[in-house]
């Protein structure tokens, strides 16, 4: 008589096989590629790169008007010149941009706004998916074993019976990050335990949270974990140092989005590698920003939906560097996002930095608990979950002494809820005129 458990492992191996020899392809080249010195992966981007735009001139009817002033000799320097695709020129001409039909789409919600789904194919997905298994073994994890998912509130109706497929086959375990799932956080870390994942691949503010509930004896941290990834906010100082002391290993980080893949993935020597296999970034000056300069964005094997240097959001810096884990993979620094610019007369910060100060230096029952709001330029608010009137007062004379002379600081109570994406904001701007432009 076959067993259960061996039939369903049967399966769930012909299901990771249903991506063919493409992702053997895609893996095999991510684990080689990495070794290569810088020249040479250099030019591997920009062969990649050149077919990629001969394809969306071909193919695609808003790259054919866009591209049109490229010369026929691919060149960077020519490309460097092609204006910026933004979210909202996606949003409108999806289908000028689109160049066939798809098997599935990755969704990309952001912290508001409408959704972007981005069409993707087995090919495209199976790059997708190698950039983050590379990172994985890079932690001595990989697909092959099990992982819990903490990403997001998860899909309903047809959509959701795909997710869900597909997360059984994969052999994960996902549960919703959505606005119960704080005060559900000792029942799924429970769940967590009895599925016994080598990995954990979450938002940094639900992996924190579960780490909070085990540090405050609610519940017990899963045993055998490997590594705990978090992707998809900012990461903070203390979130990192309370994950690894409630969890007992490392955490790597992962900047990727769900419009192009994995961008970069932290190495054991703590640098962000960029996944030069499956993404081609860029810096845009930008004489507005305190610092760093705004990341484009090119997915190097999405025919169905050419994804040609996307305004990702971020400000941030591209640097060929040597690292000492021996690779030779660009590394990419991220300083914040571009929404989330303080700013006030012939003066500007990335709220983040801010924060990760400001956490560091409040006391434990406030860290993640306090928010900072922008209303009008020069004035913000420290708006705190919970907290006595000293906390308060300690909290908005704080937030004072990092931002110096010129700021007019308050603080209030407010509660702090996950967004409809199931991530945490800590920095709000209210401000009638973007400060990002």
């Amino acid at each position: 008589m076959i067993r259960l458990s061996s039939l369903a492992d049967a399966l769930r191996r012909a299901g990771q096989r249903s991506l063919g020899r493409e992702l053997d392809r895609a893996r095999f080249v991510h684990w080689v590629e990495q070794w290569y010195p810088a020249w040479l992966i250099a030019e591997r981007q920009r062969e990649r790169l050149s077919e990629l735009v001969a394809y969306a001139r071909v193919h695609s009817s808003f790259y054919r008007e866009r591209l049109a002033g490229l010369p026929a000799d691919f060149d960077l320097a020519a490309y460097a010149q092609v204006p910026p695709l933004t979210r909202e020129e996606l949003l409108r001409d999806a289908k000028a941009v689109r160049c066939g039909t798809a098997w599935g789409a990755r969704a990309s919600g952001g912290t508001g706004g409408r959704e972007l789904r981005v069409p993707v194919d087995r090919r495209t997905y199976a790059w997708y998916i190698a950039g983050t298994w590379r990172g994985l073994r890079w932690w001595d994890t990989d697909f092959t074993e099990r992982g819990a998912i903490l990403l997001g509130p998860g899909h309903r109706g047809i959509l959701g019976v795909a997710a869900r497929a597909k997360d059984w086959v994969m052999n994960w375990l996902r549960l919703p990050v959505d606005g119960r799932f704080d005060e559900r956080a000792p029942q799924l870390l429970q769940r967590i335990r009895a599925f016994g994942p080598a990995f954990l691949y979450a938002f940094p503010s639900a992996a924190h949270r579960l780490a909070r509930a085990v540090l405050e004896g609610d519940a017990r941290p899963p045993a055998g974990l490997k590594v705990v990834v978090v992707t998809g906010e900012m990461f903070y100082a203390f979130q990192r140092r309370e994950i690894e002391e409630a969890f007992g290993c490392p955490v790597a980080q992962e900047y990727g989005s769900g419009e192009v893949g994995s961008m970069a993935f932290q190495c054991g020597a703590g640098v962000l590698h960029v996944t030069a296999e499956n993404v081609y970034l860029e810096e845009a000056f930008d004489p507005q920003l305190p610092e760093g300069k705004r990341l484009l964005v090119t997915q190097l094997h999405n025919r169905l939906f050419p994804i040609l240097r996307y305004e990702i959001g971020d400000v941030g810096t591209i640097e060929d560097a040597p690292c000492s884990c021996g690779r030779a993979l660009p590394v990419v620094r991220v300083f914040g996002r571009l929404r989330d610019l303080l700013g006030a007369a012939g003066e500007r910060h990335f709220a983040y930095p801010v924060l990760d100060r400001l956490f560091e230096l409040l006391p434990h029952h406030l860290r993640g608990r306090v928010r900072i709001r922008q209303r009008e330029r020069a004035q913000l608010t420290a708006e705190v979950d919970g907290g006595s009137d000293p906390d308060l007062i300690r909290v908005r004379d704080l937030l004072k002494d990092l931002l110096g002379p010129g700021w007019r600081v308050d603080a209030g109570r407010a509660p702090i809820r996950r967004l409809p994406s199931g991530k945490v904001a800590y920095f709000v701007q209210d401000h009638a005129e973007p400060l990002s432009h």
